[in-house]
């Protein structure tokens, strides 16, 4: 799962903060985004600049992929 989470964070045209090589992901988003996305469950790792942060998600053996896909779709549509 944290495969399709990083690959569909890069298609929506945002970076990550280091390569997902684990069960974590490390995007780079705008803070505007990061709010959107208050209804999911992450953390704010660190402040990139005064406008993006660095958020962690992480995945596990439980981790739905309706779960991945619904917060690929509002990251998409925020």
């Amino acid at each position: 799962m944290a495969a399709k989470l990083a690959a569909g964070i890069t298609s929506a045209g945002y970076k990550l903060a280091a390569q997902t090589a684990t069960n974590q992901v490390f995007p780079i988003l705008p803070n505007s985004v990061i709010a959107a996305l208050e209804a999911f469950a992450f953390y704010v790792w660190a402040k990139s600049d005064d406008e993006h942060s660095v958020i962690r998600l992480v995945t596990s053996w439980a981790t739905e992929e309706g779960r991945v896909d619904a917060f690929l779709s509002r990251l998409a549509s925020a």
